[in-house]
Order: C-alpha cells, then structure tokens, then sequence
C-alpha cells in the first residue's frame, strides 16, 4: 500500500494493522503459544475466505487468475491448519515436533508458490474448475501421506541441530518461485487493476522476506520465527485486500476485466466502423481508379472523378448524355454489347476485361476493367474499376516486337523458363529448364506440363500442382508452393522456387503462361542452418543466465552435502541418504550444462583427443543394460581431433539413447568413423579442410518425413517423457566445434547420423591426476574471492579440511588488498580462486588485472557459473592457471588447486 493511498482514506486501516501487530508482539512474549495460533489462524480465515469469494463467483467470474488462487488458498489454509496443530505445545499428534510443524509449513509454501506463478502462467487460459480441484486434492494428499503415513518427506530440523539444509534451500527456492511470480505479474500487469497488481507484488516481497526469515532461527519459539509470523500475516492481509475487498469495491476491474475490455474494445469497434464508411466513401471518390456503380439494366448511380479523368469530360451529366457507341472503338462497343446479351441471358462473362475507349478529344485510350457486386444502398448493383492502362499495352506491342531478342534472353538467362499455351502444352523451354527437368526442348513441346514439370512437396511426397493451372483459372501471376522439389527426367531431386504469369495480347486475350523456376537447394540448405543456429542463440541467451544462478545454489548445495558425507558414517542410513541427494545434485548439474550448451558467444574447452577411444567408451556406457548391441567401426588411424571431451561425450550419449529407444525390441547400433577431406565445392556447409566423418546408423522405427527437419529444434520432442534438448544440444555442441551434424531416416528402416569434427594438427596429450594426491598436498595459503557467503564458507571449510590455509574475501577489491598486505607482510598467497562475476562490484576479471600489476607470478583459478563466458575457454590469455566451472564438486576444484600449486613447485 504506497504512502499516497493512506493519505486517502486508509489511515485508519493502516492503524488497526499497527495495533494487531502490537498486540500480537505482546501476546507472543508472554504466551507464544498463544500468539501463533492467533498469527495462523488469522492466515487461515483469510485463506478459507478468499476460496469461498472465489468459489462462489466461479460460475459469473471471467478470470482464471483469481479462480485459481482461491482454489490454492483453500489447501493452503488447510495445510496452515494442520501445521497450526502439530507446533511444539499443542499436544495434538504424538509425533508432533519442530520438525513436523516445519515440514507442513514448507509444503504449505512450496503450495501457495507454485499456486501464484501457475496461475500467471495460465492467466489466459479457459480454467477448468473440477480438474485443477482434483489435482490440488491430490498434491494435498500426497504430501500428508509421505509426511504423517510413509514418512519419506525430506527432514527439515533436527534437534539441538536446528534447521537442515533441505529446509533452508526450500526457502530459498520458494523465494525464487515468488521472485519469478513478480516478475510475470509486472509483465502481466495490464491484466489487473492497479491497485490489485501492487497489492500482489507487495505480498510476494513480504512473503518472501518471511520466507528468507525462517532461514534463521533455531527455536521454534525464537524470535526470527515471531518475526516471520509477522510478516506472515501481512502479506496474507495483503493478499485479502486484493481479492476480497478490492473484488467486492470494484468488480468490475479486478474479477470481470475482462469483460469491461471486451465492452469498451466494441464501443470502439462501433465507432471505427462509423468513420470507416465515411473514409470509404472520401476514398472512392478520390480514388485513382475509376469507379461506377450501374444497375444490371445499365442505369448509372455512381461515378467518381476518376472516370471523368478517363473520359476527359468536365461533369457526370456531360458523359451520361453522350450516346455509349460514342465512348467506344467499334470493336470494343461489339464487344460490350455482347457482354450485355450474354449477362440478360444469364450465361457466364468474365469479371476482368480490356476495352477501347474514346476519349471526348477523340484520343483512344485502352482500359482494364474489374466488374463485380457490391452492396449499394442495401440492395445488389454492380461495381466496375476502371485501370487506364494505355502505356502497359504500348509496352506489351513494344516487346511482342522484341520476341526473337527475347528468345536469346531466355535462352541465357541463369533461370529454368517453360511457356506454355492456353491448353497447359510446353511451347518453349530453355537451357536452364533442360537441365533442370531433363528434357530437351523439342522432345517437351507439346507434352502436357505436368509431364515435364513434375513437382512434389518436399515432406509429404505427394505431387503438388504447377502454377501453370492455377495460372490459367486466375489470370494473374501465381507462385509456387513452398517445399516444391522438382524430379528430373532421370530422377534427380531439387529444391525449387518458382512462378508463373499470364501470356496476353495487344488485345489483353490470353495466350498462355510463361513459368520461372530456378534451383534453390544449397540456398536452403544454408537458410536452414542459419534459423537452427538463431533459434538455439535465442534460447542461449535466456540459458546462461538460469544456469549461473542455478550453478551457484548448487555448487553450496553438492558442497555441503560433500562435507557432510565426510564426517559421517560410510555404511550408516545418513551417509546414503546424503549420497541420494548429491546424486539429484549430479542430475541437476547435468542439466545445467545442457542449458548452458546453448549459452551464447561461448566456446568449448577444447583439446586434442583420440576420437576412437571416445567413441567406445560413449557408446557403451549409453548402451550399459540395454539389449541394443553395439557395432564398431574405427580404423587406427583416424586422425586426432580438438574437442570439448565431454561435450563430444554428451552428443554421442544422446543420439545412442535415442537410436536404443528406437529398437525397443533390441537391435543393432552402428557406430563408424573415417577421415574425410571436404573440398571447397562441396555440399556440405564446411570450409575445406580435413575432417573426421562419425557415423551412428540404427534398424530402428525411423523418423517420418514431416517431422525430420525439426528434430534439432530446441525443446521439439516426440516422446511423452523428453525434454527436447537432446539433439538440439548435439547440433549447438557441433556447431561450437566448427563441424556439421545432418540426419537422414526411412520410418521402418532406420536412422542414420552424420557427424563432421575438423581434424588437429597437433598430438594427443594425456595426463591424469587422482583426487587423493589433490586431498594429500597440504599446506599452502589460499586466497578466495566470492560474492556467495555459502560458497566462501563451503570453500573455507573444505580447504582448510584438506590442509591449507584460507583467507576469504568477497569482490575483487578487497582481494587485491588482502593479496597485497600479504606479499607486503613476507607470507604472500600461494593461489587465489576468483569468481568470474560478482553483481556491481569487481569481479574476477579485473581482480587478475590488479594482481598481475602486484605479482607477475601469481596463480589463479577461475571460477564462474557462467560456462559460456569466452574467459572461461580461453582462461589462459587472461593469465590464469586453471578453471573450475560452477556446480562443480569441491574435490574436483581441491585437484585443479593441487595441479595449480605442483606446477609452481
């Protein structure tokens, strides 16, 4: 609520709240008890009024938004009641405990979150009440089931312990859910009243500022918990302001928007319609056609300056007086005169002709005329436009006398060009069409066009017309159909883009059509590649920025649960769950990085590699328990590559998944490579240079041909449980490796893919350390700058577990300053860590710059959530030592130190 609107009447409103939350405060210090069950009870009459507001206008009410909100709050409430129930005192469960009252308050939340931004999601969607009730009954038992039945809801205080980690990051994600909401309904703000849309986003805040608080305390009767309650029940008086009292104060802009749109959108209509007509009427009569409106009996009730123009006469009652033989050549007025007999005789006449008029000078003028009905004064008369056309038919007779230096053009031009008659018969075909369809020209004259021009679509494989029929019934010049492919003669296929245009006289009869074509394949080829690649940039660039924030969360998250297993039981029930939860972490990881493969302006970390060694180990480990066998073809001598190890892995892995999902009844996957030299003309989209050709073929169902070209479209799936991202990663990863990746499949024969990686000049280098050399080294001093405090505390930790002494810092300020008063003080840093980007301060970037000026011979890791950011893969020209891309395990970055620090000594 801003300062403006209690200024306006809500002053005494804003004093009751005050009071409640006085009184609460002093109820809370002496009785908590007491004052928690006022604090939820008022969040659950709030939340059960806003479900009976919302239920009972479901039937007049016009917005999803609102429908389901109430729906949510119902349950919402409901799991409020029973958390309400099971806080420590209330003696209402055996069981009851901390730990129970905290995990009905998370799924409350995680309920009500996920409630708001789905609801902004859907907001135009047809919302169908029962289902979504249905599906909240089930959410709702599901979560009391594996709380109170089978007991497998995560944890989330222990005693003497206090909060878990589950219960922290939850409130974290649900803080992330309601920032998202606040993000969507801001976009979505035009949908709402003001007022309504602020008094949402203001609960959002406070809600998550009650979230973030119960990150805090450690007694369920502390005062980070009193204090989250507080901010509890305002939000939830927020949230009652917006629906309830600003839906009972004004209906009509905050449940039924949407009608009073719609009202105000047709008042508009009505009125646009109204000045419609008047520019219609202002546009015909300074239109520069010529227009009249006749009777079917020949009387003229219209006219505008136009046709006077066209006539050369001063005044409408000037042309009606002279006689209509007057106004025509002789032949023309025949002609008119024949329409006229045909039209009283109901036999059809064309809509579109030419007639000679005499202009009142005496001069002829030649005109194209379009007749048709038209509604005038409520009753059906007939329109015609008149189009002089004198200086197109004077060119028309200028190049009919330029038809033998025409035949020559044709002839050279870089265009495939057939004519045909009136009758659709090859009349003339020049050297392109030769070689385009494969006939000759005097085999093709007078063959019927379908014959030598045969077309079909490029998916559907079915034959489409030429434009030369549709040319013919329309008069006028008419375009392929797009995806035309053109068979020759000798069935060659190509991609073709053409037209075709009508053929007149001097008179305007026609005579035929001519038809260009040309050859299109490689230009669509390369168009192709072009719209993957910006569709994959375009999901790249809201990709990376997920992925850091994401990389960060996890990165404390697989840490902990890291430093957790170290000080806990190998074979106890703790130490597997723990190895369960950083399994999901993996997963999650997993995920983060094929939503980073679409990162733009990155590049692979690359180095040279036995191609064939990595195919093996791919393809195996894809294939581990399937029944699909795998079929190796790789010679010795394949040449090296220079890759991104395990992005190269990832796209082996996912087209062999794919190509086992296709031979469900098991099969044979064939995995081949060989040295291939593309010269300049190639097909193939690549500069010329030396490269290694992989092929992976299975027997498998096929892919149909409409559906082909999408298949490396980001988030295109056909399966029920698929993300999508698949091979859309595969072609991004080959792409970033300056390579090629096509497919070709028959539906029930298999598939096939073809993978293009440029060979390396240099040779293959190996060099592997383990993790318990890295943990063994000791000693050292570390310096690490990040803006995350989970992070540096996680590193803090886990380095000085292992031996080293840890110095953390949080931008690159104060990191340059701690380096320099150490080296000052003779104990100088054996190696700092520096994260890439830290959010209005200095980063790692820059922070190296300042410490080469300090030490040319410093040693530095850089760390970054940002895997795409050139830095990360070209590390070495900003003078770093070593990477580690974020989520990353604290043993893996505990080796890259250990390498760092072993190249020093």
């Amino acid at each position: 609520m801003g300062m403006k609107g209690i200024t306006k009447g809500n002053i005494a409103r804003v004093l009751v709240i005050i009071a409640v939350l006085i009184g609460s405060y002093i109820t809370s210090l002496h009785n908590y008890l007491l004052f928690h069950g006022i604090a939820e009870g008022f969040s659950i009459v709030i939340a059960f009024g806003i479900f009976f507001f919302a239920w009972n206008s479901r039937r007049i009410v016009d917005n999803s938004f609102f429908l389901m909100i109430g729906i949510a709050y119902l349950f919402v409430g409901s799991l409020d009641f029973v958390h309400t129930l099971a806080y420590p005192g209330m003696g209402v469960f055996k069981s009851g405990s901390t730990n129970l009252a905290a995990q009905l308050w998370i799924v409350a939340r995680y309920v009500e979150s996920l409630s708001i931004l789905i609801a902004l999601v859907v907001i135009n969607r047809r919302f169908k009440v029962v289902p979504a009730l249905i599906g909240f009954i089930a959410v709702f038992c599901l979560f009391l089931l594996s709380i109170f039945y089978w007991r497998s809801f995560p944890v989330c205080f222990v005693d003497g312990a206090g909060l878990t980690v589950f219960k922290i990051g939850s409130e974290y994600i649900i803080s992330a859910i309601l920032l998202a909401s606040i993000f969507l309904m801001w976009q979505k703000r035009t949908q709402f009243d003001k007022n309504v849309s602020k008094l949402f986003i203001w609960a959002m805040v406070v809600t998550i500022l009650s979230e973030l608080s119960f990150t805090l305390y450690t007694d369920a009767y502390g005062i980070m918990n009193a204090v989250g309650h507080f901010l509890k029940i305002i939000s939830f008086y927020l949230v009652y302001q917006a629906i309830l009292t600003s839906g009972l104060e004004k209906p009509y802009t905050v449940l039924f928007k949407n009608l009073k749109d719609t009202q105000e959108a047709l008042q508009h209509e009505v009125e646009v319609r109204k000045e419609t007509e008047l520019n219609l009427r202002n546009s015909m009569d300074n239109s520069p056609l010529g227009i009249r409106i006749i009777t079917e009996d020949g009387k003229l009730l219209y006219a505008n300056q136009a046709i006077l123009d066209i006539y050369g006469y001063s005044s409408l009652e000037e042309l009606v007086s002279t006689p209509t033989e007057q106004r025509y050549t002789p032949e023309s007025y025949a002609e008119h005169q024949e329409r006229r007999e045909r039209r009283k005789l109901g036999q059809p006449v064309p809509d579109e002709y030419m007639i000679d008029i005499m202009r009142k000078d005496g001069a002829v003028r030649h005109v194209q005329v379009y007749r048709r009905p038209v509604i005038w004064n409520d009753e059906t008369q007939s329109q015609a436009l008149y189009k002089d056309v004198t200086e197109r038919v004077q060119a028309q007779r200028a190049l009919a006398q330029e038809k033998e230096r025409l035949e020559v053009t044709l002839q050279s031009t870089g265009d495939g060009v057939i004519a045909t008659d009136i009758e659709g018969k090859v009349t003339l075909l020049n050297r392109v069409g030769e070689q385009l369809t494969g006939w000759i020209e005097e085999e093709a004259i007078g063959k019927p066009i379908e014959e030598v021009f045969h077309v079909i679509h490029e998916h559907t494989r079915k034959r489409i017309s030429n434009p030369v029929s549709s040319v013919l019934e329309l008069r006028r010049i008419v375009g392929l159909t797009n995806h035309a492919v053109l068979i020759s003669k000798d069935g060659t296929e190509r991609i073709i883009a053409d037209s075709g245009a009508p053929i007149h006289d001097e008179r305007g009869n026609l005579l035929g059509v001519v038809m260009v074509f040309r050859d299109i394949t490689e230009i669509r080829t390369l168009e192709d590649e072009r719209l993957k690649a910006e569709k994959l940039e375009s999901v790249g660039t809201l990709a990376g920025g997920i992925a850091h924030d994401f990389n960060n969360l996890l990165t404390g998250i697989m840490g902990f649960i890291s430093l957790a297993k170290h000080k806990t039981d190998p074979g106890g029930e703790i130490f597997a769950d723990l190895s369960q939860a950083e399994k999901a972490s993996l997963r999650a990881r997993d995920l983060t990085l094929q939503l980073l493969t679409f990162a733009r302006g990155g590049a692979p970390i690359k180095k040279t590699a036995n191609i064939k060694e990595l195919l093996e180990d791919s393809t195996l480990f894809a294939l581990r328990g399937s029944k699909v066998r795998a079929q190796f073809s790789l010679p010795d001598n394949l040449w090296p590559v220079e890759i991104d190890e395990g992005q190269i892995n990832q796209v082996i892995t996912n087209i062999v998944i794919n190509a086992d999902e296709a031979m469900p009844e098991g099969g044979i996957v064939q995995i081949g490579a060989k040295n291939n030299i593309v010269e300049s003309k190639s097909a193939l989209p690549l500069p010329k240079d030396n490269y290694v050709e992989i092929t992976i073929k299975d027997n498998g169902v096929g892919i149909s041909a409409d559906i082909l070209g999408r298949i490396f479209e980001p988030y295109f799936t056909t399966k029920q449980k698929g993300s999508g991202l698949g091979l859309a990663t595969a072609y991004s990863i080959i792409k970033k490796h300056d390579g090629h990746i096509s497919v070709e499949s028959t539906p029930g024969t298999g598939t096939t893919f073809h993978i293009y990686l440029p060979s390396s000049p240099r040779p293959i280098t190996e060099k592997k350390e383990t993790t318990e050399e890295a943990r063994g080294i000791g000693g050292g001093r570390i310096l690490v700058m990040d803006d995350e405090e989970i992070i540096r505390e996680l590193l803090y930790r886990e380095l000085t577990d292992v031996g080293y002494e840890v110095t953390v810092t949080e931008d690159g300020t104060e990191a340059i300053e701690r380096y320099r008063e150490a080296r000052e003080a003779g104990h100088p840093f054996d190696a700092v860590i520096l994260d890439l980007t830290i959010p209005g301060e200095m980063g790692g970037k820059e922070a190296m710059e300042g410490l080469l000026e300090i030490d040319l011979h410093v040693k530095a890791i850089v760390s970054s959530g940002y895997a795409n950011d050139p830095i990360m893969s070209g590390y070495k020209k900003y003078g770093f030592g070593g990477i580690a891309v974020k989520p990353y395990r604290v043993d893996e970055l505990v080796k890259t130190l250990y390498n760092l620090l072993r190249k020093k000594k």
